[in-house]
């Protein structure tokens, strides 16, 4: 019972091909620390060989030391890890203890921000969901060494598909997974820049370049999307007919709202640029980079907010049309009520006039011998009385 409950706690074992080494099924980690790890990944790039491999938490402890050796350049993945696993890992590879609450599973959903420590430094960087949606963000959280590069993360990241997998062309058998999920966003315009040692920057410099550039490529199309929706809205905000009010304004509203979260996810940027430019981690030749990618992303949020302030003049237009096209309706109700008041008028004598004549009481000029018209008049007094009345009340509530 023992041995399967270790087996159950250990990540899925694919050990490197290249590499020789015994692996140590003693952990520190006791089976109720653990947690449930479902989708948990832990893969490594080698970016010189450009090889990939699925490893579990001891083939990873085992190639700590091979991880820091100088001219090596390597990717490290570490997905849907549970805390207790992040925590044996901090201790391993000598973190900041504040590196727990960091990469914790339940901390994926904060702001932008950088940590910086005397040999490496902390990069939290929110995207697009795997799909291009803004509403629910990803969060990775990657640790920055000279010779690897440590990415924690809740889910897949279409900027490690895009970069390791598309890019660099590194074979790995996780990459049908990514394709099966991330077939909405396939069309948006990747730059490929060329950055290598001629222009000072080293291997991991480049892929920290390439992984912000896959990112921020993906905001500039989305942000473009937004912006030829948002036109859109605008020319037919005036020609929106009665049948589809309710789904422009339902567009509207949507497009208003997914236009917030991009900008949510687009103004943090300036800062970890700023930090980023200021970090003695970097080569000077990737700050260059990092530079035209700061202008790009200020003009980027200029952008957005000219988007939304697009969707608002939509809205304005469009209630001033159906303000416009209810106040046309009214006046032509007005008009048809003052029809049927002329009417009324016009038959209001021809109805009074044999309403008075028939009534049960003797009327003058009638052919009978008893002349006592006093009921009649008597009708007549209460009736002359109760208009006298009615008109008074009128007049007194200012209604006429």
């Amino acid at each position: 019972m023992q041995k399967e409950t270790e087996q159950d706690e250990q990540l899925p074992s694919d050990p490197l091909n290249s590499f020789d080494y015994n692996i140590n099924t003693e952990t520190n980690l006791k089976p109720s620390e653990l947690s449930d790890r479902g989708n948990s990944k832990i893969i490594l790039f080698d970016i010189n060989e450009k090889q990939s491999h699925e490893l579990n938490l001891d083939d990873l402890l085992e190639l700590k030391d091979m991880l820091m050796v100088e001219r090596s350049s390597y990717v490290l993945i570490l997905q849907g890890l549970g805390d207790a696993h992040v925590k044996l890992i901090r201790r391993e590879f000598d973190l900041h203890p504040v590196i727990d609450y960091e990469c914790a599973s339940n901390n994926f959903n904060n702001k932008d921000h950088i940590l910086d420590f005397p040999d490496y430094f902390l990069l939290t960087i929110n995207d697009a969901s795997l799909n291009g949606e803004v509403e629910n963000p990803v969060s990775m959280k990657i640790i920055v060494y000279k010779t690897v590069l440590m990415i924690f993360c809740k889910d897949p990241l279409f900027c490690v598909k895009q970069v390791l997998y598309e890019e660099m062309k590194i074979q790995d058998v996780f990459i049908q997974e990514f394709q099966n999920k991330a077939q909405q966003i396939n069309n948006f315009s990747y730059r490929e820049v060329e950055i290598n040692e001629t222009y000072g920057c080293t291997t991991i410099d480049s892929i920290l370049y390439r992984l912000l550039e896959s990112i921020l490529c993906r905001l500039e199309y989305l942000s473009m999307h937004i912006d030829s929706e948002t036109k859109c809205y605008l020319e037919h905000a005036t020609e929106i007919h009665n049948n589809d009010r309710v789904e422009y304004v339902q567009k509207l509203s949507s497009g208003e709202k997914t236009a917030q979260y991009l900008q949510d996810l687009i103004r943090p940027k300036f800062k970890i640029f700023d930090s980023l430019l200021h970090s003695t981690h970097l080569s000077n030749g990737l700050k260059c980079y990092l530079y035209s990618m700061k202008t790009r992303t200020i003009v980027l949020n200029q952008k957005n907010i000219t988007s939304r302030a697009t969707l608002t003049k939509a809205e304005h237009i469009f209630n001033a049309t159906l303000e416009d096209a209810q106040n046309t309706t009214s006046l032509k109700l007005e008009k048809i009520v003052n029809y049927f008041t002329a009417m009324a008028t016009v038959c209001l004598p021809a109805n009074y006039i044999p309403g008075m004549m028939g009534m049960n009481v003797k009327v003058p000029w009638q052919d009978d011998d008893d002349h006592n018209c006093l009921p009649w008049l008597y009708c007549w007094a209460i009736i002359i009385g109760i208009s006298i009345i009615v008109i008074w009340f009128f007049k007194w509530r200012k209604w006429v």
